[in-house]
């Protein structure tokens, strides 16, 4: 089997970016055959503003080039129609996923953020799942589905499609907008073995019953055999700093997982992308110096993560260090984000990120070429 040690940068370009108008954020790529890929990515006036919605870009050409689509929900009209955000996926079936969460307008304060500033507490959402079986260019009406918990969500991913055709989402609990943290910061995934129409209960990945750090951003893949990785976003209380990226090991499918384990990535959001064997390629947005998108090969031997390379992707044009705070929900601050990866074939691989340029936020695009 094909191991890797290094990868170069082959060349970045945009999937969307707009001198004016809705800007982009949150974007997620889907590969369709040959040439041809999806991109969805939450599009708003703001980052997590209430006009904020998913839309789709297409590229016939491998990724050079994109054309907008618009949005998913092509009846999203009328006054105050809901805040939503989603994210592309494949199913075993061939069928496209859009799973998102959803947030109603109050008309009475309708420019209320999603996530108060000083609690980082959040407004009540429900999940919602969409599907399109052709190619992404009609899509169901949309279902929502049964939360987990009583709390408001964190749903940063796509629904995930496992090898033996069932499907399993991940989530993450969130302070309820006073900031009150009944369930606390936990990543938790369900499982669907018919069609998303029932779900088992929630297994635990990533929690701290004493509240100590709290895990954001969880991201789970498959595996050789029934190895399953988990990756995320940690932070102390306590010290009110950002801990390198957890991880959680599955060897039994996903039902059961071991401790947190840290990782020597200290980044932020992260993905991690299977390449065979022991290996992924872990990229993940890097708020201290040097500031950007950056990537990793990394091993997974036994339960211990190896680092074997390690380069940046893409660096933003303003470099300042963030991080979310008890008291600071510094995420619309943000010059970049949401790093993504897939692979076109076994060496070649795009990712996608967004990040502000000249003012804009948009959808950034770069290929990276995988070597032994």
């Amino acid at each position: 089997m094909q191991k890797f040690g290094c990868f170069n940068i082959m060349e970045s370009g945009t999937v969307y970016r707009s001198v004016s108008g809705l800007q982009g954020y949150y974007p997620r790529i889907v590969h369709l055959g040959e040439d041809e890929l999806l991109a969805s990515f939450v599009a708003g006036k703001a980052l997590e503003t209430p006009d904020s919605h998913p839309v789709l870009a297409r590229s016939t050409d491998g990724g050079v080039s994109w054309l907008l689509e618009g949005p998913v929900d092509a009846n999203r009209t009328g006054k105050l129609p809901p805040t939503e955000t989603g994210f592309i996926s494949l199913d075993s079936d061939g069928s496209i996923m859009c799973l998102g969460a959803r947030w109603t307008i109050d008309p009475a304060h309708p420019d209320l953020p999603l996530v108060d500033p000083q609690s980082v507490g959040m407004r009540d959402n429900q999940i919602v799942l969409r599907r399109s079986s052709d190619g992404g260019r009609s899509w169901s009406a949309a279902r929502i589905l049964p939360k987990p918990f009583p709390s408001p969500l964190e749903l940063p991913t796509g629904m995930m499609s496992l090898r033996d055709g069932s499907n399993m989402l991940s989530y993450s609990t969130w302070r309820q907008w006073d900031g009150v943290l009944p369930f606390g910061h936990r990543i938790c995934v369900s499982r669907s073995v018919d069609g998303c129409n029932s779900w088992s209960k929630p297994t635990d990945i990533f929690y701290d019953p004493m509240n100590r750090i709290g895990y954001w951003e969880g991201r789970v893949i498959q595996m050789a055999g029934d190895t399953m990785l988990a990756t995320c976003w940690a932070h102390e209380w306590s010290s009110d700093e950002d801990l390198p990226n957890h991880y959680s090991i599955s060897h039994d499918g996903g039902n059961s997982w071991s401790v947190p384990l840290v990782s020597p990535v200290m980044g932020q959001t992260g993905w991690p992308l299977w390449l065979g064997g022991n290996q992924i390629l872990f990229v993940y947005g890097h708020r201290r110096a040097p500031v950007g998108v950056r990537a990793q090969i990394a091993e997974i031997n036994g339960d211990r993560w190896v680092t074997v390379f390690d380069a940046e992707v893409w660096s933003p044009e303003v470099k300042t260090e963030n991080a979310i705070t008890t008291s600071d929900y510094a995420v619309t601050g943000f010059q970049f984000g949401a790093p993504s990866a897939i692979r076109l074939d076994e060496r070649n691989v795009i990712v996608t990120y967004w990040g502000v340029e000249n003012g804009r936020a948009g959808i950034n695009r770069t290929m990276i070429v995988l070597h032994p």
